[in-house]
């Protein structure tokens, strides 16, 4: 044996054992080359084999070559035994790397990992706490009344002031989406309390049941009964309204909300709030709009701050049912072109996909404004579409022409608004 990495190991016990022959069959002339010294056909005339298949057995039985190679938690090594010479080449094929994972190390760190991962969760199970609740002295800005009117006028309330856990989310989901920042305000100023509030801990624990999925294969069975108790662990968080001093009941203080949205004047800061939350609104609706035309042509779309920009100018000049057509309509254009893209280029990838709705938008919109117009024909919107209830209430109480906004642009909705308070905006 001439090559260093490899150590010839002997197995004397074998009946056709052959000292001398298997260290010619093992002898190098050019290491870093893995040429040997003798040729299979110099071998079988030197010890009088008629075959190489009667070789190779001797060969087999007689012992094999150990090649240790360090493996990737550098630390440990593995041997890997070579019988015969067309395995000299093993460590050179593709399959190779696979068998330098350290399996020991790998498991013991995907258990530290875990391990480490299941103290810091710890830190986040929920204990018990007494909150002392008082009752909201903080004055509440128009919209903020409008909010929480909706959401006392929607919701049941249970026990004495508690909101179901579900009828909030369902709220937070229709009438705050986009514009917790609303809500935020509410909750601060501790007309709405969230007890227990569980949301970080949920979120945690939804972490440690992917990470456990991905490792569970390398985990002891102690680590994962600990991993599965906590990942059973269940609390409900509890939402509770509370209400100001003066009234004895609910029902009072809801009336007496209504009448303040009704008949209070309103600030500088009022009106731009509410032209925010108009523009907000409108937003998030073009845009789930936009995930209703692009799923149902199966269009894809880049959605990025440029795009955003267009849509945008498009709310602004448009309402819903216009921007609904116009949706439509550069989906049929982005169709015909993915439809020509498919048949020049033969592996159409998503990159080149994605910015061809917004590009046709862009141009659509650049057109729009050159020749002063709008889309002929305005479209329904679907009709599972989900209709604010403060929209409607807005629409039905305040502005009073019981019109959805579908029809109008955020500058209309807000001019009737507007109009229906029949006073001039004061300043703070």
């Amino acid at each position: 044996m001439t090559d260093n990495n490899f150590e010839l190991v002997e197995n004397p016990d074998y009946e056709d054992f052959n000292l001398e022959m298997l260290h010619d069959y093992w002898s190098f002339k050019d290491a870093g080359h893995r040429k040997f010294t003798y040729t299979v056909k110099a071998l079988l005339n030197k010890y009088d084999l008629k075959t190489s298949d009667k070789l190779v057995r001797i060969i087999r039985h007689s012992g094999h070559l150990g090649f240790k190679k360090l493996l990737d938690c550098k630390r440990c090594y593995k041997t890997f035994n070579v019988y015969t010479r067309k395995d000299i080449d093993f460590d050179k094929r593709h399959w190779f790397s696979t068998q330098l994972i350290c399996g020991y190390c790998r498991k013991l760190a995907v258990e530290l990992h875990v391990k480490e991962n299941l103290v810091e969760f710890k830190q986040f199970i929920p204990v018990d706490q007494q909150i002392e609740n008082q009752p909201p002295t903080a004055e509440l800005k128009y919209l903020e009344k409008i909010f929480l009117y909706s959401l006392l006028t929607n919701v049941k309330i249970v026990g004495k002031n508690s909101i179901p856990p579900q009828e909030w989310s369902t709220f937070k989901e229709v009438e705050a989406n986009g514009l917790q920042y609303i809500l935020k305000n509410i909750i601060e100023k501790r007309y709405i309390i969230n007890i227990n509030q569980y949301d970080i801990f949920a979120e945690k624990q939804n972490e440690l049941r992917k990470l456990y999925n991905k490792s569970e294969s390398q985990l002891s069975g102690e680590l994962k009964d600990e991993i599965n108790y906590y990942l059973r662990l269940s609390f409900n968080s509890e939402i509770n309204v509370e209400m100001p001093k003066g009234f004895n009941s609910f029902e009072d203080w809801i009336e007496k909300l209504y009448e303040e949205i009704i008949e209070e004047k309103l600030l500088v800061s009022d009106y731009k709030e509410l032209e925010k939350y108009i523009l907000n609104k409108r937003l998030l609706e073009v845009y789930s709009l936009l995930d209703y035309v692009c799923q149902l042509k199966s269009i894809p779309v880049k959605k990025n701050n440029a795009f955003e920009l267009d849509l945008m100018r498009m709310l602004l000049k448009y309402d819903l049912q216009h921007v609904l057509a116009i949706f439509m309509y550069m989906a049929k254009q982005t169709a015909a072109d993915l439809y020509d893209m498919s048949q020049k280029v033969f592996d159409v990838k998503v990159f080149m996909k994605e910015p061809i709705f917004g590009r046709h938008l862009a141009s659509y919109l650049d057109h729009l404004e050159r020749k002063n117009e709008k889309p002929k024909y305005p479209r329904q919107l679907p009709e599972n579409w989900t209709y604010s209830e403060i929209e409607l209430f807005v629409s039905s109480q305040i502005i009073g022409n019981y019109e959805k906004w579908e029809k109008f642009t955020p500058h209309e909705v807000l001019s009737l608004w507007m109009e229906a308070k029949g006073v001039e905006l004061t300043e703070e």
